[in-house]
């Protein structure tokens, strides 16, 4: 068995080096691209390697390192233990050099997800696993120029700059919707975000959406209304031209989206910084803050703040209304603890849940304190960075 891997490696190798050496004498490029198809010189190899190879020479010295990288690699035509099936199909996997990973990590360069998945889907390819520093997906032979040049096109209309924003999930340990009594809560961010970019356009008014976000069945159907209110609503607070500077917000993310996990705060607070990036509008993070609370409006009616916050600022937090004014200080853990959370598959309505404990208190003032402060809280500006 060693030596049957040692002569894999070996091949592995012999083919490498081959394609180095024709890479660099040989190698495409367009205004944002170098890209290369090795076809099927790489058989007896599987298309896995490809992406193998493109991670590999990424940094190399030959290479220009503010292009996006791009390999073609043909699909064979055999599935070892079953037969011959004809795919007709070649994939392209994508890389980007150590310089581009930090422009895509800091929001001023667009990550490949931002544009791979949708150029490959509008001729009609497979979108497999897109990611902002590596991806790939599935096209037919005779496509790859083609392919190429549907990357380019938001360039050339003019589409040539993408920011991103983060905003935590988060998960309620003590407390929810009683806060607007003046009970404080303590909650959590979870490491699962949702990731936001904001891409300028050269043409047409106003925003449009893509929502690629894993989802619980039905909930962005449920929250159709909601997040048009909503994405409005920041766009006003934020004094964004939109009919002069018109936008596309995508948003993806490892984040669900479904309730119970502060998914909508994610999107309100991503947006928020991806638009302080690409608009350059000098929030600091409490007015970051403060625009996705605005935001959640269109989700909640009258938001408490809680999960905008802890979607902010992440880590654990006590959090509170006292006199109107939202107030939260962080709780210091002496080791991580794990959290199970369960999903019931429900779409919850935070605004109708709001109107029941109104209600509850109306046919029983004892249930909650008489000194109620839920209709007029505001931001306490001295909350700590």
């Amino acid at each position: 068995m060693q030596e049957y891997v040692r002569q894999l490696v070996e091949k592995k190798d012999e083919i490498f080096t081959r394609e180095i050496c024709d890479l660099q004498r040989h190698i495409r490029t367009t205004d944002h691209i170098q890209w290369f198809d090795v076809q099927r010189r790489f058989e007896p190899m599987g298309v896995k390697m490809i992406g193998v190879f493109c991670t590999m020479i990424k940094d190399l010295e030959f290479l220009d390192k503010t292009k996006y990288l791009a390999g073609f690699q043909q699909v064979p035509d055999l599935v070892p233990g079953f037969g011959e099936i004809e795919f007709n199909a070649t994939k392209i996997s994508m890389r980007v050099s150590q310089q581009l990973t930090d422009g895509i990590q800091s929001g001023k360069i667009a990550g490949l997800s931002s544009f791979l998945p949708e150029a490959t889907t509008k001729i009609g390819g497979f979108v497999d696993a897109c990611h902002g520093l590596s991806a790939a997906t599935t096209v037919r032979i005779g496509q790859e120029q083609q392919l190429i040049d549907e990357i380019e096109k938001p360039y050339k209309r003019g589409s040539i700059h993408m920011s991103e924003g983060r905003g935590f999930g988060k998960t309620i340990l003590i407390g929810d919707q009683f806060v607007l009594w003046e009970i404080p809560a303590i909650l959590s961010a979870i490491p699962f975000e949702t990731v936001c970019t904001v891409e300028r356009l050269g043409s047409g008014s106003g925003w449009t959406l893509d929502d690629r976000r894993i989802e619980v069945p039905g909930y962005k159907k449920a929250k159709e209304e909601d997040c048009f209110a909503s994405f409005n609503r920041m766009v006003e607070v934020m004094g964004l031209d939109l009919e002069k500077d018109p936008i596309k917000i995508t948003v993806e993310g490892d984040l669900l989206a479904g309730s119970g996990v502060g998914a909508s705060a994610a999107i309100c607070v991503s947006f928020a910084r991806a638009c302080n990036e690409e608009f350059d509008l000098h929030m600091d993070i409490i007015d970051i803050n403060h625009v996705a609370w605005e935001g959640e409006f269109g989700y909640h009616g009258l938001p408490s703040g809680l999960d905008n916050t802890v979607s902010t600022y992440g880590g654990v937090i006590k959090y509170r209304i006292r006199d109107g004014i939202k107030q939260f200080e962080r709780v210091e853990l002496a080791q991580p603890i794990e959290i199970v959370l369960g999903n019931s598959g429900v779409t919850a309505n935070t605004a109708s849940l709001k109107g029941f404990l109104e209600e509850q208190e109306a046919a029983d003032g004892a249930l909650l304190p008489a000194d109620s402060t839920a209709s007029g809280i505001k931001w306490n500006h001295s909350v700590p960075h």
